[in-house]
């Protein structure tokens, strides 16, 4: 039987992750609002190339990014480069503001991918009439900011969502978080029931915020996929030396949050370990790492298709579907191994079939409301002539199935090729759930990269993070082609 009762080190560590959750979203907030508006209204060189590299950080895993400020801190501390600052910065590493700095520089382009999409669908006419009677700080207070708080909002609790279920760089730098209870619940006292009821109490929590915020949005998407076509950019005179500075700011974040922790394994690796890719990372790996990315992204679009035709469409299915999102994803490792880790399931169990309905339940509710996004963006008078031109068509098959054909799946195409992008890169970069339910002698490289980490090879790690991010791009560049050529077409 489980406690109900938090004990007084759960009840810290759920203090400790709410603390951290609500700092990181709110940075990550401030800085995504002033790299979208800056980028979307100064004229600054390179703004459309660095809405770009502002997403990088992303393809790196949380925890490598702690690694790499890590040995950056202990580099300087060995040469004595940081003076009686030395053990201070090691310290402050390993201290809630440390692990809150290293959280934002990871997730802030959640938010700011979200908040630049809002500004960007702003009416153009509006900003423009705005500039002329009004100065630019009142256009940003009266028209900017109420035009992008939903998305705003939304930014913020999928941040919190994200940091909370963190578990990596908490464990890394030796903070007790509640993910942390959660899996030694699991693993040293097998308390699994227990385990499961803690994992509960953040979906309640997240849950409660989502209620509220749907109440507050009502039937509006809560972000926005497609953006406005603009003839010309937003811009909005500024002094130059304002533009200069507001420049190098941006240049500033990109190289604290991607530059740095690439650089770092990358030097590290050239100047110390010289280590040959062939060893660094085997053929294997990256071929499991692609090969599971590729089925499971897909087996997840079909899955979120139908959970979002017959649950995801109605307010309380939204409401449901949308708190799971806050489940760790340590408990759905914790789940399926105490309910598949039986004989009879040895079948699935010893597969990376197991490791594809994983996926596709924890990948779900964020594909769902893309497709629910997307929708509420199309004209509804398509549909109306689908209904009028196809009436009885759920009696006949061929009519349905050309419905779908010449009107649904054009207009779902777009949604669906980005929540495969989304999909692929989630699954590769996923490492909770894929180092506890993955098969014997089944590897992808975030796995590799962990179990490396732990055991103390750093000099393999640099060689493979360049892998992890060559197969993260992947998507995106196809996507990008994707968009490209059905612009062209439109043309």
């Amino acid at each position: 039987m489980f406690n109900l009762l938090l004990t007084n080190i759960e009840m810290s560590a759920l203090i400790n992750s709410s603390i951290i959750s609500l700092a990181v979203s709110f940075f990550s907030l401030s800085i995504s609002l002033f790299l979208a508006i800056s980028l979307s209204f100064v004229r600054i060189p390179g703004r459309r190339l660095f809405s770009f590299l502002l997403l990088i950080p992303l393809l790196i895993p949380p925890y490598l990014h702690a690694f790499s400020w890590m040995h950056l801190v202990m580099f300087l501390r060995d040469y004595k480069l940081l003076g009686p600052l030395s053990n201070f910065g090691i310290d402050l590493l390993n201290s809630i503001p440390g692990i809150i700095a290293i959280l934002t520089l990871a997730y802030f382009p959640i938010s700011f991918f979200i908040i630049r999409q809002a500004v960007k669908n702003i009416p153009q006419e509006l900003i423009d009439a705005a500039i002329q009677v009004a100065k630019p700080a009142k256009v940003l207070k009266r028209i900017v900011i109420p035009a992008i708080l939903p998305a705003s909002l939304t930014a913020a609790l999928l941040t919190f969502i994200f940091t909370f279920i963190t578990f990596d760089v908490p464990a890394f730098l030796g903070k007790n978080v509640f993910i942390t209870q959660i899996f030694k619940s699991f693993t040293f006292t097998g308390e699994v029931p227990q385990a499961l009821y803690l994992s509960i109490i953040p979906v309640f929590i997240v849950g409660a915020i989502w209620v509220i915020l749907l109440f507050l949005v009502g039937e509006k998407p809560l972000f926005s996929l497609s953006s406005r076509q603009k003839n010309t950019p937003f811009a909005i005179r500024q002094p130059l030396p304002l533009t200069v500075f507001i420049f190098f700011l941006i240049a500033f974040i990109f190289f604290l949050s991607t530059l740095l922790p690439l650089g770092v394994l990358q030097i590290k690796n050239l100047l110390y370990e010289k280590v040959p890719f062939s060893t660094a990372s085997s053929l294997g790996v990256i071929t499991n790492t692609l090969s599971i990315s590729l089925v499971s992204s897909v087996c997840i679009i079909l899955f979120s298709t139908f959970v979002y035709f017959i649950f995801y469409r109605k307010r309380l299915g939204r409401i449901f579907f949308l708190s799971l999102l806050a489940l760790p994803p340590i408990t759905y490792g914790i789940l399926f191994i105490y309910l598949f880790n039986r004989p009879s399931f040895n079948s699935i169990y010893s597969t990376p079939l197991l490791l594809i309905i994983a996926y596709c339940l924890r990948f779900a509710p964020l594909v769902c409301e893309l497709l629910f996004t997307h929708r509420q963006q199309i004209n509804p008078q398509y549909f109306e002539s689908a209904r009028l031109v196809y009436a009885q068509s759920w009696r006949k098959p061929r009519q349905t199935w050309r419905m779908l054909q010449m009107i649904v799946l054009p207009l779902y195409l777009p949604v669906l090729f980005l929540a495969w992008m989304f999909s692929f890169w989630l699954v590769a970069t996923e490492l909770p759930i894929t180092l506890l339910v993955q098969p014997p002698g089944f590897q992808t490289i975030i796995t590799r990269l962990f179990i490396v980490l732990h055991y103390g090879a750093e000099e393999l790690m640099s060689l493979m993070t360049l892998a992890l991010l060559s197969i993260s791009l992947f998507p995106i560049l196809t996507v990008y082609f994707f968009f490209r050529i059905d612009k062209k077409n439109d043309q």
